[in-house]
């Protein structure tokens, strides 16, 4: 699940042309001595089964926004500028003004429903800490809903560009630190069924202060990238219980839908090699059953993945 982050450069009237990481941005006052840059972040399109794109993210839900942001401008490890915003409600986009910076490569560093101390840094910040790169996070992105997410779902990116007289758009994405699991159920009998409990093996525990479960950055970079899964050394897994809600449990007979969706930590199947997922089911009579499914060709859920599941 990602967030994109435009940079914007204006001399005068404002410049505006595409480009991916690593691209140049700037444009200088007269004196030539600093590049003006404009900031807006928005939101990558979660990705399915093919790459997303920079269109903007049908399949996202009202709560799985930016609530806040923090962004860092660094040359090495060395910060420029801190730039913060915690008021936001929940967006896909928003601006940051004018920010002055001299001619120069800089690596963006920006975060979404992140604290900055939980980055480990505070305002007056002028270094890095060591080993920023390959810092370990933990995320609790095994929840049942959105609302579980106080703070909001944790995004994360950097990106590294090089600002210079000329005036370029750059487009930047952060990317959601969790998935999102969506089972579309139909029920093809003639009496109604229960689904009282969803089992998916091998996902990703918690993390906790001891024992952080992810890196803090994705594996993959670049706008329109699909990730792979980042796991701390300290991760664990196990099977994921998700309880159905008592007012989803329901499939309807004769060609009855219901859809159920929960979030998850990016993981990777173990043992057995691909995930496997397991259905409680309770029929008219009150017979309770378990159903296995093999998800055959998945290995792995990345962060910021949209997977949906349609069961017959």
């Amino acid at each position: 699940m990602r967030r994109k982050l435009y940079t914007i450069i204006t001399l005068c009237t404002l410049l505006v042309l595409t480009a991916c990481s690593g691209d140049s941005i700037g444009s200088t006052d007269e004196a030539g001595a600093e590049a003006v840059v404009d900031i807006r972040l928005s939101a990558r399109a979660q990705t399915t089964d093919v790459q997303s794109s920079r269109a903007a993210d049908a399949n996202a839900v009202a709560g799985e926004w930016m609530k806040s942001y923090v962004i860092i401008i660094a040359q090495g490890n060395d910060i420029k500028r801190i730039l913060t915003q915690d008021k936001l409600g929940d967006v896909e986009q928003a601006d940051y003004p004018s920010v002055h910076l001299e001619p120069g490569t800089y690596t963006f560093y920006s975060f979404a429903n992140i604290a900055l101390a939980d980055l480990g840094l505070t305002d007056d910040a002028t270094k890095l800490p060591d080993g920023f790169d390959n810092k370990t996070f933990a995320v609790s992105g095994n929840q049942t809903a959105i609302a579980n997410f106080t703070d909001g779902i944790p995004m994360s990116n950097k990106q590294t560009i090089t600002v210079e007289k000329k005036a370029t758009e750059v487009d930047l994405e952060v990317v959601r630190m969790v998935a999102k699991m969506q089972l579309n159920l139909t029920n093809v009998t003639g009496s109604d069924i229960k689904v009282t409990q969803v089992q998916l093996s091998d996902i990703t525990d918690n993390g906790t202060s001891a024992a952080p479960n992810l890196y803090l950055l994705p594996t993959d970079k670049d706008p329109g990238v699909s990730c792979t899964p980042h796991l701390a050394p300290t991760a664990t897994h196990s099977t994921y219980n998700y309880d159905v809600p008592t007012d989803q449990q329901t499939v309807a007979a004769n060609k009855g839908k219901q859809t159920l969706t929960f979030y998850l930590n990016e993981s990777k199947a173990v043992n057995p090699a691909q995930f496997e997922l397991t259905l409680t089911t309770q029929d008219a009579d009150g017979t309770t059953a378990k159903k296995r499914y093999a998800i055959l060709n998945w290995t792995e859920i990345a962060r910021n993945d949209y997977r949906v599941i349609p069961i017959t």
